[in-house]
């Protein structure tokens, strides 16, 4: 068990976790750290010093408000706070197929040897909360891309996603999409039957639209090449409980530098 949620279980209800203002409130305040992290990216990994650049590459999100936490927690978790990780959440931006590919080295594999990881975990206590995920090379069964991280700083979680940023826009559609059938698909999931018997022709055709706009996204972006297998919808046994990452809605306002967030602030705790 993380440290993260040991500090919070100690101070609320058994199976329940942190209450959503404790998290909404260590999500105010891990802002810096989580853009810190994505800036030493640009840095380090992706060879980028201009500020101007980085910071057009960084989309913080502002924090999941208290309604959306304690709702992710009981439609997802059974109600357990504990689980909730995206509280504070990022999107770090590629603009190239080369970018994306570095992006991949650097966190799969033998991912804690190396350096730039090393570095930021013994430096500035950077730790991950779970392994990184790479969902370009293996996407999720819907289609969704990214390289997925979640890390602890100084017991708090944070979520970094990272891809083209020309994908954002079909990102944006599909988030609404998966909004518009994710009744169905909670119902479908709970039942046990096969996904043709409780999901509609309709329903059915948005999931195939998602896979659509994904494959030609990844496509257009140049990254298709770095995919394993993109999924069909033909794969989707456990489709519900891979929806629980979803990028951020364009509507969703990011915090001004002034605020909770400063976005200048060395790549490097001192």
């Amino acid at each position: 068990m993380s440290k993260y949620r040991n500090k919070f279980c100690q101070s609320s209800s058994p199976g329940k976790g942190p209450s959503a203002d404790q998290i909404w409130n260590a999500s105010q305040k891990v802002g810096t750290p989580a853009y810190k992290y994505a800036r030493a990216i640009c840095e380090k990994v992706l060879n980028i010093h201009d500020l101007a650049e980085i910071d057009e590459r960084i989309y913080m999100a502002a924090p999941k408000s208290k309604d959306s936490i304690n709702r992710k927690a009981r439609n997802n978790y059974n109600g357990d706070r504990t689980r909730i990780k995206d509280g504070a959440r990022l999107t770090l931006f590629t603009k190239s197929a080369d970018e994306t590919e570095k992006i991949i080295k650097t966190f799969t594999g033998g991912y804690m040897q190396n350096k730039f990881i090393k570095d930021m975990q013994r430096r500035s206590d950077y730790r991950f909360h779970e392994e990184p995920k790479d969902f370009i090379s293996n996407p999720k069964r819907w289609g969704y891309m990214a390289t997925y991280l979640v890390l602890e700083h100084k017991q708090t979680t944070f979520e970094i996603q990272i891809y083209p940023e020309c994908m954002k826009p079909v990102y944006d559609i599909t988030h609404k999409l998966y909004d518009s059938v994710r009744g169905s698909l909670e119902k479908w999931e709970q039942s046990g039957k096969n996904i043709d018997n409780v999901l509609s022709k309709d329903e059915l055709n948005i999931l195939q639209e998602m896979l659509d706009l994904h494959k030609n996204a990844a496509k257009e972006a140049g990254i298709l090449k770095l995919v394993n297998r993109f999924p069909k919808l033909g794969d989707l046994p456990s489709l519900v409980r891979e929806f629980n990452i979803t990028p951020y809605p364009q509507d969703e306002e990011r915090p001004a530098p002034n605020h909770s967030v400063n976005i200048h602030a060395p790549a490097y705790d001192s």
